[in-house]
């Protein structure tokens, strides 16, 4: 009887478990909103400013937050002057974003991608935060609606 009582409690407790989680595909709209997206910092690798712009709504707006003197500070800036900062930097600069870890969630006709990311100017760190990117569908496809970003240069985890 006690043979048989220990296999009973085996199954129990495995039924009893949660399940293991599963790898989950993404769905054709997260491979193209996290494209939007790569191809932005593509853009700014090899600064195609063009390129670039055509990946923004006429709309977005481009959000920068950072802690200065112990107190958070919040910038805007105009679409036009980040690409135009973009394309004055020097020509020998190379200007390389790293993310990781991409979180996308998509419903229906919006998208939001969160991201940790490093900044790097050549091989040189610059800084490091979060991504937060936001996207809309429209008749042309998916658009940058809005970009918000955390900037800081102490206390990045993958600074290298």
């Amino acid at each position: 009887m006690r043979r048989m009582m220990v296999p009973a409690v085996v199954v129990l407790a495995a039924l009893a478990s949660p399940p293991q989680a599963r790898a989950q595909t993404p769905s054709q709209d997260e491979r193209d909103v996290l494209a939007v997206v790569e191809k932005l910092f593509d853009g700014m690798r090899t600064k195609d400013t063009a390129m670039m712009r055509s990946l923004f709504d006429t709309s977005a707006r481009l959000v920068t937050t950072s802690t200065r003197d112990g107190k958070p500070v919040i910038r805007e800036a105009k679409i036009m002057n980040f690409l135009a900062s973009i394309g004055r930097s020097a020509p020998t600069d190379t200007l390389i974003e790293r993310i990781y870890d991409p979180e996308v969630r998509v419903s229906d006709n919006l998208a939001t991608v969160w991201m940790e990311y490093t900044f790097h100017v050549n091989s040189r760190f610059s800084h490091c935060g979060y991504d937060a990117v936001q996207l809309a569908r429209g008749p042309e496809g998916w658009k940058i609606v809005a970009l918000a970003d955390t900037q800081r240069r102490e206390g990045c985890k993958r600074a290298g």
